[in-house]
């Protein structure tokens, strides 16, 4: 079964065209690595890392109207230990953005991944959007919503939070992750402070394959066979 490790997050604290964040990947077989923008006027990042390895992109938000963005990459199999995940942004940056990583195990590291989608909304009180899974698969977020240092998220009751990450300047995206048990379609949500703009991400986790058939060698023997090896000595 798939199972939460650890998270780690980093607020906007800054405006500058590089972020680092650390994270233990010890028993983690999969990151969930989410970049949340603000002021993102039409800026995506140019390389997105963890411990020198590029990681895929699994949804891009696209911007908001007020230019708010969330894009959520992954990395499979990550070297176990403490590591840095680095996002650098083109230019000069006047954004103001932050970092997250959830790390799980138990992830399929064939097909990690479903489908993953996006949602983005300007001045209503909830950030939600659908995605199609199963029994037996786990559904996570990344959600960012522009918000002042003192307003507040609320995740919906159906999901587990991981990450709900204040403002550390006086406004710009709020950062949060969530996660929910698979089912054939599963609504991911947040009620927001008030209405403000916001843009969310989600996708399932497929669990790791369970053992295959016995071999040859390993499948039961007659009784029969057994009761005569006994009497005789051979087989």
């Amino acid at each position: 079964a798939i199972a939460f490790v650890r998270q780690a997050s980093l607020p906007n604290t800054a405006e500058t065209s590089t972020l680092t964040l650390s994270f233990d990947a010890t028993s983690c077989d999969f990151i969930a690595l989410n970049v949340h923008l603000g002021l993102a006027t039409g800026q995506v990042p140019d390389t997105v890392t963890y411990n020198g390895v590029a990681a895929t992109l699994v949804k891009d938000s696209g911007n908001s109207a007020a230019l708010l963005r969330t894009l959520m990459y992954y990395v499979k199999g990550p070297a176990t230990g403490t590591h840095d995940y680095v996002v650098v942004i083109p230019g000069s940056s006047t954004q103001r953005w932050g970092l997250s990583a959830v790390g799980y195990s138990g992830v399929d590291q064939t097909t990690p991944i479903g489908t993953g989608v996006s949602a983005v909304s300007a001045i209503t009180a909830t950030a939600t959007v659908d995605a199609a899974s199963a029994t037996g698969e786990l559904v996570i977020d990344a959600v960012s919503a522009w918000e002042n240092s003192t307003d507040a998220m609320t995740v919906d009751a159906g999901q587990a939070e991981r990450i709900n990450t204040g403002v550390a300047l006086s406004s710009g995206p709020r950062m949060g992750c969530s996660e929910e048990a698979g089912a054939t379609t599963v609504t991911m949500s947040w009620t927001l402070a008030g209405t403000t703009d916001w843009a969310i991400c989600a996708v399932p986790l497929k669990p790791a394959s369970s053992a295959g058939p016995l071999s040859d060698d390993a499948s039961p023997r007659s009784t029969a066979y057994d009761e005569d090896w006994l009497v005789t000595g051979y087989r």
